[in-house]
């Protein structure tokens, strides 16, 4: 094998260790994208100079977004940092590693669009209004995205019983990124909406069984967007994406709360991602609240 060849064998490898299927896909097209850049360039991605790690996110930076371009530096960081370390050393070094190349700034990300409070609540009512068996699945995964702000792969993902009562109230466990479990807390109405799917729901092991399976699967994510698109479509509502519901939910929660219990809410790992959903202006009042909190308390 060439090179190239013996460099992309190594990082599918890599890839194939990953966490999630999505993570992997995501992985995968990243790799291409660097490996089609290095043949069309004459580069060995064996042996990549700074000066080619460069160029090749200068051309990133020309034809994908702020947050795209930071995405796909990160994942080859991490297939190189893996190759380095590995004891054949097919590569020597990481020229994607942060501190060696500069990634555009948190600080241009563009704010993700989110559903309005009216188009959600006409979209729910158009679910709502369906009583057949979709019109029931429909509305669960609705609320699901609505009133919990899950992923579309959560929703996806879940188990038949993830929907359970607890001390303080309704909590849905969920498999995260990566494949790691936790739960979040749902509304009594979103877990009503679930039960009455669940009372008329095929058997399966899965909350939403996929019918091209038999129901031996769950639904796959196009699913989700198949769901958000028809049912605003009979709201009347322009495109809206799932993700919107979660942005939604997540600029919502940071009107009201601190930063720390949001991002723990939505299972985000790093705050700043959590950051890029707050619209609001930060920083107003803190110093009065400060004196105000140091004043002698009155005895």
């Amino acid at each position: 094998m060439n090179p190239l060849e013996q460099f992309e064998v190594a990082a599918r490898e890599f890839i194939a260790s990953r966490g999630s299927p999505r993570t992997r896909v995501a992985y995968l097209g990243d790799l291409k994208r660097w490996c089609d850049y290095c043949t069309s360039t004459g580069i060995d991605p064996t042996t990549p100079t700074l000066g080619a790690a460069t160029a090749f996110r200068d051309q990133l930076i020309a034809s994908c977004a702020s947050l795209t371009v930071r995405r796909i530096l990160a994942a080859l960081s991490a297939v190189y940092r893996r190759l380095v370390a590995q004891e054949h050393k097919l590569v020597t070094w990481n020229p994607f590693d942060s501190a060696a190349l500069d990634r555009p700034s948190a600080a241009v990300y563009q704010k993700t669009e989110i559903v309005t409070e009216v188009d959600a609540v006409a979209i729910m009512k158009a679910a709502e209004s369906d009583t057949s068996v979709l019109g029931r699945r429909d509305t669960a995964i609705l609320h699901l995205l609505r009133a919990a702000g899950l992923r579309r792969m959560s929703i996806a993902t879940l188990r038949r019983h993830a929907v359970v009562a607890s001390e303080n109230g309704w909590v849905v466990r969920i498999i995260l990124k990566g494949g790691a479990e936790a739960q979040s807390d749902v509304t009594p109405e979103c877990a009503r909406a679930i039960h009455a799917w669940l009372d008329v729901a095929p058997q399966s092991e899965w909350m939403f069984p996929s019918v091209r399976y038999k129901n031996a699967q769950p639904i796959n994510v196009a699913v989700v967007n198949r769901v958000v698109t028809e049912r605003s479509k009979a709201a009347g509502v322009p495109h809206v994406h799932p993700h919107q519901f979660r942005a939604a939910f997540i600029t919502t929660a940071l009107d009201s709360l601190p930063l720390h219990d949001v991002q723990a809410a939505v299972h985000h790992r790093d705050p700043r991602t959590t950051q890029r959903y707050d619209r609001g202006i930060r920083g107003k009042g803190v110093v009065t609240a400060v004196a105000n909190a140091r004043k002698p308390k009155e005895p």
